[in-house]
């Protein structure tokens, strides 16, 4: 059994850290520390208790700090830090930038989807709300949004495959198509919604409430990345 990620959480919120402890737990992430402010979560005395993501929500009393996320990062130089707020911040977005967080989400998205960005963040990647994408201007790679609708229902099928945590293999049995078959139709997908790979597709899906379960989000995207080449993944 896949051991969880350890996680920090930091909100001003406490029904809010509540409500994403539950989230979380059971989910592929384990929260071991929380609080209201930055500086309610000490140094670990040990690395069984030192975090491997922390999430922030930079409307905290340190936060009026101009270095708080400085300092943030200076205490957990190698911890992925992902801001997790209400509102676009130009500021705290040039400072995922320059690489001091690894990730920048907006509350408004669905529980899943935040489940399945994290998971992309614990493997390296950086995490950048769809909502986001008018406000960058461009500037980092979102995902794009779309409609089903406008997908065929075999392209349909196919999506909902990958979701499972299916490989193309998989879903070509389970459909009654060759495996080469169903690659066509995952590069259909892509080129219809404008999309780089299979984990873009998966994400796109989730954003778009076309999942079930925050497990299932992290099953599948163990799924895909262990199907798709390291190069595809940039």
């Amino acid at each position: 059994m896949p051991v969880p990620t350890k996680t920090a959480v930091i909100d001003p919120s406490l029904l809010f850290r509540q409500a994403l402890v539950r989230l979380l737990d059971g989910s592929g992430f384990l929260v071991v520390r929380q609080g209201a402010d930055c500086d309610d979560i000490d140094d670990p005395d040990s690395a069984d208790e030192m975090p491997a993501l922390i999430l922030v929500d930079p409307r905290t009393a340190a936060a009026s700090r101009t270095d708080w996320l400085s300092d943030l990062r200076a205490r957990f130089p190698s911890v992925r830090i992902v801001v997790l707020t209400e509102q676009w911040d130009k500021r705290l977005f040039g400072a995922l930038l320059s690489a001091e967080v690894d990730g920048y989400l907006l509350k408004s998205m669905t529980g899943e989807a935040l489940i399945a960005w994290l998971g992309l963040v614990m493997t390296g990647h950086k995490a950048v709300s769809g909502d986001l994408i008018a406000a960058t201007g461009g500037s980092t790679r979102q995902i794009p949004a779309g409609r089903a609708e406008i997908l065929s229902a075999r392209e349909r099928q196919v999506l909902h495959g990958l979701m499972q945590g299916k490989t193309s293999k998989a879903i070509g049995g389970s459909l009654g198509i060759s495996e080469k078959t169903v690659r066509v139709h995952i590069h259909r997908v892509l080129r219809r919604l404008h999309l780089a790979n299979r984990n873009e597709a998966v994400l796109w899906a989730v954003s778009a409430g076309l999942g079930s379960q925050p497990s299932q989000a992290m099953q599948m995207l163990a799924s895909v990345a262990a199907e798709v080449p390291q190069a595809a993944l940039s």
